[in-house]
This record gives structure tokens, sequence and C-alpha cells, in this order.
């Protein structure tokens, strides 16, 4: 039998909204005795967004971590390298966990504001003690909450479905 011709196109489901999430950044400097090698030492990237999760008090899942070597001078006769290593890192906590997203971020930064060079410092030297670190600042941004633009999804309106 011959197919039948649609009448109308099935309105096309509307995409999941994303979920609404609380974020902040922030930027710590280390003096770190081989910046390069510890920039290029992906435990060490790994153990950063560790030891910024524990301060923080939040899953390292929600730690996103960049490190970039500021500046390296050589020390006297050592072949050594000592130098700075950058950290910028943002905090992102999704709606939905227990709670509350923004109630957490806002505990989260709140946290990283109050935690002292010489105990980031030493959680960093207990955390990767193959390096000698020393933080030498420490910065947060502001606390951003990101609502998704319901306008953005609202294609199941008649000219979108029909294309007019």
């Amino acid at each position: 039998s011959a197919p039948t011709p649609a009448q109308t196109p099935a309105p096309t489901p509307a995409p999941t909204p994303a979920p609404a999430y609380a974020t902040f950044s922030g930027e710590l400097e280390l003096s770190v005795s081989d910046p390069a090698a510890f920039v290029a030492n992906p435990a060490a990237k790994t153990a950063t967004a560790e030891v910024i999760a524990e301060k923080a008090e939040v899953s390292v899942a929600y730690v996103d971590v960049t490190l970039s070597v500021v500046g390296a001078r050589r020390l006297g006769t050592q072949r050594r390298l000592e130098g700075s290593v950058k950290v910028d890192y943002t905090i992102t906590v999704p709606e939905g966990v227990d709670g509350g997203y923004e109630s957490i971020a806002a505990a989260a930064r709140s946290k990283l504001k109050k935690v002292s060079k010489d105990e980031l410092g030493t959680a960093f030297g207990n955390k990767i003690p193959d390096y000698t670190i020393a933080v030498t600042s420490a910065k947060v941004g502001s606390l951003e909450t990101v609502q998704p633009d319901d306008d953005e999804s609202d294609d199941d309106s008649f000219a979108a479905q029909h294309g007019v």
C-alpha cells in the first residue's frame, strides 16, 4: 500500500533545559621549585584541584583548574629553576545538589576566602611532596548564579514548528 502523506510534521520535542548552576573563579599564585615540570605534570594538576576542593569542602568534580608558568629564574649555580605557577580555578555547583547549589557555592567561596596562604601551602606540600610550594597570592572572585534563559529554548512556538 502507498504511504499516507503526512498531514503536518510532528512537533519537535523541546530540548531539555540546561540546569541552573552557581559558579565562581579564583586565582592562586604558587612559588614552585620547578614550575615547568609542575605545570606539565598531570598529577600536580589533579592534586591542585583536590587541594582547592578540600579547602572549599566541595566535590573535586566541581573544580576546574588551569596551571600556567608565570616566571622562572635560575638560582645561582644550581640547575633547578624556581618560579611561579598561576592556578586559575573555577568551581561550578550544579542545580540539584543536597543543600542547594547556591548555598554550597556561597559557602565554598567563603571558606576559600578565609583559608590562609600558609594553610594552602601546607595542604599543597602534603598533597604534592615532590615540589617545594609556597602560596604567594590567593584571590577569590565573585559568585554568579546562572539560570538558563527560558527564551532560548522556546522553539516550540507555531512559527518555529512550521518554519514561518
